[in-house]
């Protein structure tokens, strides 16, 4: 139909009819029966996207507390693993410092990725300890990006 009555058709309109400026010209209203209160939800345009925000659902010290537990991790493999251990390279001088590098760094995010296990058991135990950090940092994180990306209130986890 016609909400505006200015057709041939009808004559009354019943139902959801928002009394307007244009409308009043038209129409006459009757006393409102029912108020609704509506809301219009639409994207926040102060702020645009940031490719940062994957970062913000942990707090700074946070942040750098893993780096650190990698830097520890990053020594401890190149003085307990770098001799024994065949699968770090020793080409140069300077390749057991980036290949021990690579490992710490690259197993905090998948522990088999750097295609490399410990041969030493102080590596294996230190290896494991980290593994099981990484796993707990990770349930965490996830847990907490959803919630972080879906909620405008500050739900930064601190450490």
């Amino acid at each position: 139909g016609d909400p505006t009555c200015a057709s041939a058709g009808p004559d009354m309109v019943a139902g959801a009819v928002h009394i307007l400026r244009e409308r009043l010209d038209l129409l006459d209203f009757s006393v409102p029966f029912l108020t609704v209160n509506q809301i219009v939800v639409k994207q926040r345009t102060e702020e645009p996207p940031d490719f940062m925000n994957v970062f913000k659902c942990f707090a700074f010290d946070l942040w750098l507390a893993l780096l650190m537990e990698i830097a520890v991790v990053w020594f401890l493999i190149l003085f307990i693993e770098a001799i024994p251990n065949e699968g770090i390279s020793k080409d140069t001088w300077f390749s057991p410092f980036y290949d021990s590098w690579f490992w710490a760094f690259g197993s905090s995010m998948d522990p088999g990725g750097p295609g490399k296990a410990p041969v030493t058991t102080a590596g294996k135990i230190f290896m494991l300890g980290h593994y099981f950090l990484m796993v707990l940092i990770v349930a965490t994180y996830t847990g907490a990006f959803g919630p972080f990306l879906s909620s405008q209130s500050d739900n930064t986890i601190k450490g």
